[in-house]
């Protein structure tokens, strides 16, 4: 429901003061959100679904920030790696890259560390 995937039965939900149902769009380009277990489409490589993602959000010069925010989270060896080939935590990388490409005002984290190991996770909070 935080992400107007399914609509409440009752109440409302509201972000920045406005209503998710009827200012979807514009607070959508203002949130993300990220899980650890949570998959982009399996055949494309990890650079390919993070452009389609930054095409979306319409984050200006995303394939640098894309570029920028894989040297932050350890990942830039992993972009051209479909992403049916990544191990579980390399794919948390690239979520919590995804996450972060559109400098959100609101991240909503659903285990976001999963799978990653103990330096990947100190890497994330400091990030954090």
């Amino acid at each position: 429901m935080l992400l107007n995937l399914m609509l409440p039965t009752s109440g409302s939900i509201s972000y920045f003061g406005k209503s998710l149902f009827t200012h979807r769009e514009e607070i959508l380009q203002r949130i993300n959100t990220s899980s650890g277990y949570a998959r982009l489409p399996w055949r494309l490589t990890a650079w390919e679904n993070l452009d389609v993602y930054g095409y979306l959000y319409q984050v200006r010069d995303h394939r640098q920030k894309i570029k920028d925010l894989a040297r932050r989270f350890e990942a830039d060896d992993l972009l051209p790696v479909p992403f049916q080939d990544l191990s579980a935590g390399q794919m948390t990388r690239i979520m919590l890259i995804k996450a972060f490409l559109n400098d959100p005002d609101v991240l909503l984290l659903d285990e976001p560390t999963a799978s990653l190991d103990p330096d990947m996770r100190r890497v994330f909070v400091i990030i954090f």
